[in-house]
Parts: structure tokens; C-alpha cells; sequence
């Protein structure tokens, strides 16, 4: 037997997470409006006061660029964006 309420509760719930995702690499591709000054996540996390490796593992919550390949690429945060919410979470 099939339960039609499970499954279009879980097709539901696959969208709302694919829609997320894609929101989330949009987002990623998208130059912020206000300042379009990218700095590297050693920097960034001197200005949030945290580690670079931590900021990086966080780095979804903000819009970052990655640069180069994936063994030697880098994150770039944008300083505008990592000043403002650091200043207003702290």
C-alpha cells in the first residue's frame, strides 16, 4: 500500500531543500550591491575574530566566491558583508 500523504509530504520536503540549494548558488554567483570588495578567509576572520578555518566551515551563511581549483582554491568573503554581521552578532 501506498501512503499518498508520505509521499507528497516528502516530495515536498525535496523541493523545499532543492529550491534552498539553488537559491544558495545563485546567491553565491551574485555580487552584492552595497560593496564589491572580496577579501580572502584570513582576513575575514581577522575582522570577525574567529579562525579562517572556522569561518570557512561556516561559509554558507555568507556570499562567498571560491577561486582556483578545489585542492588549492580559495574563499573569498565579501568585507562588507562579514563587518555587518559580525559587528551585529558579537
Amino acid at each position: 500500500m501506498i501512503n499518498e500523504k508520505a509521499i507528497m509530504a516528502y516530495i515536498d520536503k525535496v523541493a523545499e531543500r532543492t529550491a534552498a540549494e539553488v537559491l544558495k548558488k545563485l546567491s553565491q554567483n551574485a555580487s552584492p550591491q552595497i560593496n564589491d570588495e572580496w577579501i580572502d578567509a584570513k582576513e575575514a576572520a581577522k575582522i570577525a575574530g574567529v579562525t579562517p578555518i572556522y569561518l570557512r566551515s561556516i561559509k554558507h551563511q555568507f556570499t562567498y566566491r571560491k577561486v582556483g581549483g578545489k585542492k588549492c582554491g580559495r574563499v573569498l568573503f565579501n568585507r562588507q558583508e562579514i563587518t555587518d554581521y559580525f559587528l551585529n552578532h558579537n
